[in-house]
């Protein structure tokens, strides 16, 4: 009688429910995020006056040699605007602080009170540009400087509310309409008046500090979603194999 001979396969099938539980695991694996930082300088600025008895600001754009920020009692009221591009921010960045440095080039004081800034981040609008609407417009919060004592180097920490949700799409998931974000200087304290040396100024004296905002930032590593897309496409392979 005829024999027949089969060939035994020696072949390593690993489980496919291995494989499966393999990714699962690796979906819960927590890859740490990359940090960096951004550093900014205004790319806009100007200078906003309302003189006493005038209900309305005078925007001067470019702002002259120095920032001014006063108030008075009369209604007399200065405040500067900056612009800065978020263009090299990274789509779902997540911002963990705001620090804008800056040097005061003049003030006024007495004995027992100083001087004190106040910083509101504003969304920049789809113009690219500063406008008179700027000056009293909707802010993001404000933060507040500590009492200016002197001329000098100074950096205060700003809300970093207004990147909340950035992806770098603007009007998708985003507080701000385009890629830029505003920044308003004004006077905290009624009667006194700070002065910061502008842009323009600082570039062409490299003593001076250059008006700043600074970014720290986390980018989430791709790993749950990378790993999970690995599994489905092993799967269907696996399918069409079999």
């Amino acid at each position: 009688m005829p024999r027949t001979v089969t060939q035994e396969d020696h072949s390593f099938h690993f489980p496919i429910q291995a494989v499966a539980g393999l990714i699962a695991l690796l979906s819960l694996v927590v890859i740490p995020s990359r940090g960096a930082t951004l550093t900014l300088h205004p790319f806009s600025d100007g200078q906003g006056d309302k003189p006493f008895g005038s209900p309305n600001y005078v925007l001067i754009t470019p702002a002259v040699t120095s920032y001014n920020a006063t108030t008075f009692g009369n209604g007399e009221d200065h405040r500067a605007l900056l612009e800065f591009s978020l263009f090299d921010l990274p789509a779902g960045a997540l911002v963990s602080s705001t620090t804008f440095s800056y040097q005061v080039s003049g003030l006024t004081y007495n004995t027992s009170q100083f001087p004190r800034l106040a910083f509101s981040l504003f969304d920049g609008g789809s113009d690219s540009a500063i406008a008179a609407s700027d000056l009293t417009g909707s802010t993001f919060g404000s933060a507040f400087s500590t009492p200016i004592t002197n001329t000098g180097a100074y950096a205060t920490s700003l809300s970093t509310s207004v990147f909340n949700g950035y992806t770098g799409s603007p009007g998708v998931a985003n507080r701000l309409t385009s890629f830029v974000v505003g920044l308003r200087i004004s006077q905290d304290v009624v009667g006194f008046q700070t002065q910061l040396y502008n842009s323009a100024y600082a570039i062409a004296h490299p003593s001076v500090i250059q008006p700043t905002l600074t970014l720290t930032y986390t980018v989430p590593e791709p790993s749950s979603m990378t790993c999970l897309g690995i599994g489905a496409c092993f799967l269907a392979w696996r399918r069409r194999r079999s």
